[in-house]
């Protein structure tokens, strides 16, 4: 199965884009809105090779010519604006809107994605607005964005909205399983941490990826544990340099309080995340409630400040200080 049919989780979507083919009524302009890794730039490539698949008109066949080459993004017709740096600029807009002034070069329907929409500037922004309100023939544009909020209102009302939602973790787990081969257990556990995004839990799937963050949630844990202040602060000079990776691994141990809090409330049973690490868990549980709940509070407000652009040296002491007193 290839094509819109082929899209994971998102039936309410693609159920939009088909029926409006269907009746031939597809509108010019869409936002697709929904969390990061969920599908959005997944759905506006199928799209693409909906309307110009030559074995599938209305849902693709992911073999034929054009479908091919949209998917390898070598389609003249099918356009991809990702940001030039932090920003998608006025230029990359105006060359963009330039090429759609004329009919498609090879395909029946051009289709335009930008992709994060809320990556373009006030001036790309302005430029694009300009184009959605008198849209060229056999042209559609797609904006996809985490954060809708952040386009003007103005760009915003030229679209037909359309919502992505999280992917269940049934359905992710079923995908590892299928396409990269994962044992239950282990895609089980990625589907948890991956918070309904496909992406996401192509990430930590890798190389070593999740196997690197659960050691070094394990590494926090552990360097709190009948340690000096001292010590303390020594592990979390180690430690802020793995900034790529802290993050994550900060949400890991979080995640790992919250199954060992599940577990001392005596409501672990199927919803552990960690599923594999019962004995862990277990250990963890010991600690109580109260104390449990403690911790979890002091990984968010370190997660929080990581997010705030706070030193990460300065957010793990003050984390691991904490920690070391529940």
């Amino acid at each position: 199965m290839k094509g819109l049919s082929a899209i994971l989780g998102q039936e309410g979507a693609v159920r939009v884009l088909m029926r409006a083919m269907a009746a031939r009524k597809l509108a010019s302009a869409y936002l697709f809105e929904g969390a990061a890794g969920v599908g959005k730039a997944t759905t506006a490539r199928a799209l693409a090779q909906a309307l110009n698949c030559e074995r599938a008109p209305g849902s693709g066949c992911g073999e034929c010519e054009p479908c091919t080459k949209i998917e390898r993004g070598l389609h003249p017709d099918y356009l991809v604006v990702l940001p030039d740096g932090a920003f998608i600029k006025i230029a990359q807009v105006r060359q963009v809107t330039a090429r759609a002034a004329y009919r498609p070069h090879e395909g029946r329907v051009r289709v335009v994605v930008l992709d994060p929409a809320d990556a373009m500037n006030l001036e790309a922004a302005n430029a694009l607005l300009k184009t959605l309100e008198e849209p060229p023939a056999d042209t559609h544009f797609v904006l996809c964005s985490a954060a809708p909020e952040r386009l003007p209102v103005t760009v915003r009302s030229r679209c037909q909205r359309v919502r992505f939602v999280p992917l269940a973790a049934a359905q992710v787990a079923a995908y590892l399983a299928r396409e990269r081969g994962l044992a239950a257990a282990q895609a089980q556990v990625v589907a948890a941490l991956a918070a309904g995004s496909l992406a996401r839990a192509l990430a930590l799937c890798e190389g070593e990826a999740l196997t690197r963050r659960r050691a070094e949630a394990r590494r926090i844990e552990q360097a709190v544990r009948g340690r000096t202040i001292g010590e303390v602060i020594g592990a979390a000079a180690e430690l802020k340099d793995d900034k790529d990776t802290l993050p994550e691994s900060l949400e890991l141990l979080r995640v790992l309080y919250r199954d060992a809090l599940l577990e001392a409330a005596g409501a672990g049973g199927g919803r552990l995340v960690n599923a594999d690490s019962r004995a862990e868990i277990a250990e963890l549980a010991a600690l109580g409630p109260d104390r449990l709940q403690r911790r979890i509070a002091a990984v968010a407000e370190a997660e929080l400040g990581l997010r705030g652009n706070a030193s990460p040296q300065l957010c793990l002491e003050r984390m691991m200080l904490r920690l070391r007193e529940c």
